[in-house]
């Protein structure tokens, strides 16, 4: 419960510095990606949407995801089999199972330095690192098909 009233609080915040409406809609999609680490597709997160919402369509998930990304208030991953969004605005790495998909977290230990041949394509601002492999699970045939 008052998880629940914190979350509220927060979307609330967030909208009203926006400038924002708070949405009945834009809560769901809120409460359906605040806290969820399995970076969510837009199926992922719509099929969480609709358990609130259930006339909610896939169109307005991802306009409404969407809109979280580019008012920062999660990252948008492109470059995927599909799109997937992570709540995590903070830096950090993944690591992405190229066989079931999975996206872990880690926290880069390492401070990684852009080769100086990066000035010659325009001004640099961040770093991303994706390391891909196959997962412990999957790796040991012991993956769960329903997650």
């Amino acid at each position: 419960m008052e998880n629940d009233r914190r979350l509220r609080n927060a979307f609330e915040t967030d909208c009203k510095r926006l400038g924002w409406k708070c949405t009945i809609q834009r809560f769901a999609v809120y409460c359906a990606v605040q806290g969820n680490t399995e970076h969510p597709s837009v199926d992922m997160a719509c099929q969480r949407v609709q358990k609130m919402l259930p006339g909610i369509s896939a169109d307005s998930v991802y306009r409404i995801l969407n809109d979280f990304s580019a008012a920062g208030l999660i990252r948008r991953m492109d470059g995927l089999s599909c799109v997937r969004f992570d709540c995590n605005t903070e830096k950090h790495a993944h690591f992405i199972c190229a066989q079931c998909g999975k996206i872990a977290d880690f926290p880069p230990h390492t401070r990684f330095a852009l080769p100086a041949i990066t000035e010659s394509f325009g001004n640099m601002r961040d770093i991303e690192l994706r390391l891909i492999g196959i997962c412990h699970d999957c790796a040991h045939g012991t993956h769960n098909k329903s997650a």
